[in-house]
């Protein structure tokens, strides 16, 4: 259907309609004289606005008015004349759905109100009103004939009205009537096919979780006994991670300076104890990195968590910062979710996680085979965000979406905790990832 013909047919049935509206007297005292003239191809710019005005005073006044004939007014005041020539082929078919439906479905990270699939022509509006002035201006931005898909949606439906409870209507283009019936019958299949165009729309479906921050430590003091230029490469990661404002990715990035601390600490060690490095120094430091990553983790931080934090221990700073995030976990969904990832074979409690014994044995491991509880939670949560196979638990915004508890375990203990033993280590250029020279020396020349 051309341009010319589309706009003939949508004006007819909207002429019919005020004709059928205005056989009741108390409608037509309503309008009055708002409307005098039909609306033609001549004059629709102009006088849709009008009309507009006369309908929305009958909905004041109680009038039952079709949905799509206020939609179609609406259309047609941001509608300027558009060249003849362009065609519509897609014929529209409707399916009311209600707010529930649609509510896991973040269309570029929001709600959807109304929105135009521009790839496959799909549209999805809201029932009411609302808005719809503000997306017929946003889609004719983007491009010219987009409205006129969503004035032959109005067309193909001029007569839908929707059930009690319906909030939005998609309008499908050249589905068949068991298309539909099959997406009125299962919605998980309407749903899939949504996101399937929109994912090729270049759009996402997904709740995006998000931390707006960056980090925010305390300003220091520069010291010239301190070489900073050593930690170029990791200042280069916290620019990244200062940019980023993706949850998952975020914590990702943290790790990835943990996994530098890794290895430098060896390197640290060799270059603090050794004058001079003999193969029985590499051979040493080749046992050590060669040594699981858990393992070499569970060693980091064990040294870590024992160092100076503002005239305390780390660990303590740490466990009162769990502790508490666990008044906020009434009913201890965290624990389930570390047994979930792995943190233990066995079982697993705050009461296990916190216990002060031994000067915090179980969280800290004691630096060698025993891995700290905290070690496993950093290392076993990178897992979960880089892993993913169908026999492995993946964590993704989607799985963050259904768990609450874990979005807010990262905001608000496992990042600021790691971006504060971070920091720490790098500013006061702690010993356990400090180099104490540039160079090995590996044989004097005198």
């Amino acid at each position: 259907m051309n341009v010319s013909d589309l706009l003939e047919n949508v004006l007819n049935k909207i002429n019919e309609e005020i004709v059928s509206l205005l056989e009741s007297p108390d409608n037509e005292e309503i309008i009055g004289n708002d409307i005098e003239d039909e609306l033609s191809i001549e004059n629709y710019v102009d006088k849709s606005q009008e009309y507009l005005v006369a309908i929305r005073k009958l909905v004041t006044n109680g009038v039952t008015v079709k949905p799509f004939l206020e939609k179609s007014l609406i259309v047609l005041t941001k509608l300027p004349t558009i060249n003849s020539e362009i065609v519509v082929e897609e014929d529209y078919r409707i399916i009311g759905v209600t707010s529930e439906v649609l509510k896991k479905i973040y269309l570029n990270n929001e709600q959807i109100n109304n929105c135009f699939l521009d790839r496959s022509k799909v549209l999805i509006i809201q029932k009411t009103h609302n808005n719809l002035e503000e997306f017929c201006s946003q889609i004719y931005g983007e491009s010219e004939t987009s409205l006129l898909y969503l004035l032959k949606g109005c067309l193909d439906n001029f007569i839908y009205i929707p059930e009690e409870g319906i909030h939005r209507l998609i309008l499908l283009p050249n589905c068949t009537d068991s298309d539909i019936q099959m997406f009125k019958d299962n919605k998980n299949e309407l749903l899939s096919y949504l996101k399937l165009n929109m994912l090729s729309a270049g759009m996402t479906f997904h709740k995006h979780h998000v931390l707006d921050s960056s980090i925010n430590a305390q300003s220091f003091t520069y010291d010239n006994t301190k070489v900073y230029s050593q930690y170029n490469e990791i200042l280069y990661i916290l620019s990244e991670y200062n940019h980023s404002n993706d949850l998952l990715n975020k914590y990702f990035l943290l790790y990835t300076i943990i996994e530098n601390f890794m290895y430098r600490k060896p390197i640290a060690t060799m270059l603090r104890t050794a004058n001079e490095f003999s193969i029985r120094d590499f051979k040493s430091f080749y046992s050590k990195i060669n040594n699981g990553e858990l393992d070499k983790l569970g060693s980091l931080f064990y040294e870590i968590l024992d160092i100076d934090y503002n005239g305390n221990s780390l660990v303590d700073k740490v466990v009162n910062d769990l502790n508490t995030f666990k008044d906020t976990d009434t009913n201890s969904e965290l624990i389930n979710f570390l047994l979930k990832i792995g943190v233990s074979n066995n079982n697993l409690s705050y009461d296990l996680l916190l216990n002060n014994g031994n000067n915090y044995k179980n969280f800290k491991g004691n630096g060698r085979k025993d891995i700290g509880y905290f070690p496993k939670i950093v290392y076993q949560l990178r897992n979960t965000i880089l892993h993913n196979t169908a026999t492995e638990f993946h964590l993704t915004h989607y799985e963050l979406s259904k768990n609450e508890i874990i979005v807010n375990f990262l905001k608000d203990f496992m990042i600021p905790i790691l971006e504060k033993i971070i920091l720490h280590l790098i500013i006061e250029n702690h010993e356990i990832i400090s180099y104490k020279e540039n160079s090995l020396i590996l044989y004097k020349l005198d």
